[in-house]
């Protein structure tokens, strides 16, 4: 019989993937878990839960304040991470996705942790060149396709495997762009409110994209499992930017007149989101580097994510955007987050 009092740590708790981790497991009926918030962390994805969580207030990139999370754990799921194209996030990048990794790697080591899950992302794989195909073992290659977030998380990843080889029990999960309902200002989420608003620009390229329900339900059966040392894409398709927009106006019923930019005069985005950055204090919706790797298609296998036990088939990525605008427009409605159901 399943042990539903696994004492459980959750790094990232208040954030998209989190939340979503955080509400599945209580739907399990798991009741000892213990999540990570910063001192103004908002509750808005996790409102309907959060009593529900033992929520220990401090920030990660504290020592001694980790040290005490991790009284009495078996599991820890780590989640959080800093997702940036931006230059100027580089440094605290290698401090959230690097430093902090192997500090948690090294506390689960000190305190005999029973299985550590950790997030990374397809961007760690080290792509190399255009339309190439990537599977679990692709080996890290510097290169202009690769972003400084994919950096840091293969260099988080580095700490995962030399935990292992310490004698950690961990698995690696290596999503694709993860669908589902958010922060609609924040992630793949902001598509969705940025077509909503009009948005008409539609670059070259594809990505590959994941529902967020799936990769949480990945990542739970993996622990679950006997699994160990390895790592698992986690991608449900690959589909063009101009499908995708052309989907998400589609379902909410927004006629736009689509101005597709070639790659060679992409960058005459960039002083438009400079602006609307400025206006809006918050930081641009493209970067130079997200506009470098946006013009171009990468393929991830994804069979050996299907051999997860427990785990054997995705969420289409039209399905994932249906269910992501329906909760969009319920949000809109009430003004209350609106999570996918599992």
């Amino acid at each position: 019989m399943e042990n539903k009092n696994k004492r459980i740590l959750v790094t990232g708790g208040t954030g998209f993937l989190g939340s979503y981790l955080l509400r599945f497991l209580v739907m399990q009926g798991y009741t000892n878990i213990r999540a990570i918030k910063r001192k103004n962390s908002s509750f808005d994805l996790v409102g309907d839960i959060s009593d529900q969580i033992d929520w220990v207030e401090g920030e990660l990139t504290d020592w001694f304040f980790l040290s005490d999370c991790f009284e009495d754990i078996d599991w820890v799921f780590h989640v959080a991470a800093l997702v940036s194209f931006d230059a100027r996030d580089y440094k605290e990048m290698q401090l959230i996705n690097v430093r902090v990794t192997a500090d948690l790697v090294n506390l689960s080591l000190d305190n005999e942790i029973q299985k550590f899950c950790f997030v990374s992302s397809i961007a760690a794989l080290g792509r190399s060149k255009v339309g190439e195909t990537l599977d679990e073992n692709a080996v890290w290659k510097h290169s202009l396709y690769n972003s400084r977030y994919g950096m840091s998380k293969f260099l988080g990843e580095q700490e995962i495997w030399r935990g292992m080889a310490e004698g950690l029990s961990a698995v690696i999960v290596n999503p694709g762009m993860i669908l589902g309902s958010g922060r609609w200002t924040e992630g793949t989420s902001r598509f969705f409110s940025l077509i909503d608003s009009g948005f008409p620009f539609i670059p070259d390229g594809a990505a590959t994209w994941v529902d967020v329900r799936d990769v949480v339900k990945a990542m739970y059966h993996l622990m679950r499992s006997d699994v160990q040392s390895q790592r698992f894409i986690l991608v449900a398709g690959i589909q063009s930017y101009n499908d995708f927009f052309k989907t998400v106006a589609g379902s909410l019923e927004k006629k736009i007149n689509w101005i597709s930019i070639p790659s060679v005069i992409q960058s005459l985005i960039l002083p438009f989101a400079w602006l609307m950055a400025r206006l809006s204090g918050k930081r641009p919706f493209i970067t130079r580097e997200s506009l470098r790797l946006s013009k171009n298609s990468f393929f991830y296998k994804t069979d050996k994510s299907l051999t997860i036990p427990g785990f054997n088939k995705y969420l289409t990525v039209n399905q994932s955007v249906l269910d992501t605008v329906s909760a969009y427009q319920q949000q809109k409605k009430n003004n209350l987050f609106s999570p996918l159901i599992f």
